[in-house]
């Protein structure tokens, strides 16, 4: 993976992944979409089916944590709680 690659689910250093980790519980259950949503565009209609599915998974949710790629220090995620 490509440090630079934003199509890439992280950076090499595992950046989301990381934290992500730091604010789990032994508890919690993650979804995490690239790995939960087809990303191989000939299965668009699984693609659409799980995008479309999201609704679903949010409301189920107690707490959803979104990381966000911080476009002024292009290393760092945001963490964004809906």
């Amino acid at each position: 993976m490509q440090a630079d690659d934003k199509s890439a689910p992280d950076d090499e250093a595992a950046t989301k992944y990381r934290a992500i980790c730091a604010d789990l519980q032994d508890t919690d259950l993650v979804w995490l979409d690239y790995c939960c949503i087809p990303q191989d565009k000939k299965n668009a209609s699984q693609q659409q089916d799980a995008i479309e599915s999201l609704p679903f998974y949010i409301g189920c949710s107690d707490e959803v944590i979104v990381l966000e790629y911080d476009e002024e220090n292009m290393k760092e995620y945001r963490e964004v709680s809906c």
